[in-house]
């Protein structure tokens, strides 16, 4: 555990998660293979929130994509997705790959940080208490964290914005076509069941059914 090793003399270099013999930051967020268990899921709920182009190391850790020979180093020998109209390909990183493109980068921004936060999260649990958070849990952690950031937003909305119709509507134009909202005839409403297409086939049946959150009130 190299990142351990900066703060406790005698710590292991070793991944805690496989077998590789260092843990670097990269490593640890993306590369070791429980982490891209996760950003291959959740590169699936990005092409379905219209990001489109190239999830990378770099652009999962907000580095500077015009600097292309930093972006290059940072993502050298490391596997990256390519997402073009809705088809997902998992390639090595190459030059001259255009950076995701999301119609509004706070979608992007969001769903990365809660992945890189809930895979850190999954790994402290293993180094510190011993336990394997499989990668499904890891993604429905990060699907409640969206709904219940969400719900957050659009309460604040709510109640404080002057013009609260519109606040409304650009909050809804921006979140309404992506999978955590249903459309029904009432208006959207959160969607607290993870679409299947985010897990692998056979899920296992502690997953399956999750206790929701609080009832849909104040949505539209």
């Amino acid at each position: 555990m190299y990142i351990l090793k900066q703060h406790k003399n005698g710590a292991p270099l070793g991944c805690p998660l496989c077998s590789s013999p260092i843990e670097s930051l990269r490593h640890c967020l993306w590369d070791c293979p429980q982490a891209q268990k996760v950003w291959d899921r959740v590169t699936r709920l990005l092409a379905a929130c219209e990001v489109e182009g190239t999830t990378s190391w770099s652009a999962a850790a907000w580095i500077d994509h015009s600097v292309d020979r930093w972006t290059d180093a940072v993502n050298a020998d490391s596997w990256c997705y390519v997402c073009t109209r809705g088809r997902i390909v998992k390639i090595r990183f190459k030059r001259g790959l255009q950076p995701a493109s999301p119609r509004f980068p706070e979608i992007w921004m969001l769903i990365a940080g809660f992945t890189l936060w809930f895979i850190w999260k999954a790994r402290c649990l293993k180094v510190f208490q011993g336990t394997v958070r499989p990668p499904e849990e890891v993604i429905m952690d990060i699907w409640f964290a969206l709904i219940s950031c969400l719900r957050g937003q659009l309460d604040e909305v709510c109640s404080h914005s002057n013009d609260v119709v519109t606040a409304r509507l650009r909050f809804w134009q921006k979140w309404r076509n992506t999978p955590m909202v249903m459309q029904g005839g009432n208006g959207p409403r959160w969607n607290y069941q993870p679409p299947r297409w985010l897990f692998p086939t056979h899920l296992p049946p502690s997953l399956r059914c999750r206790p929701q959150g609080p009832a849909c009130t104040r949505q539209h």
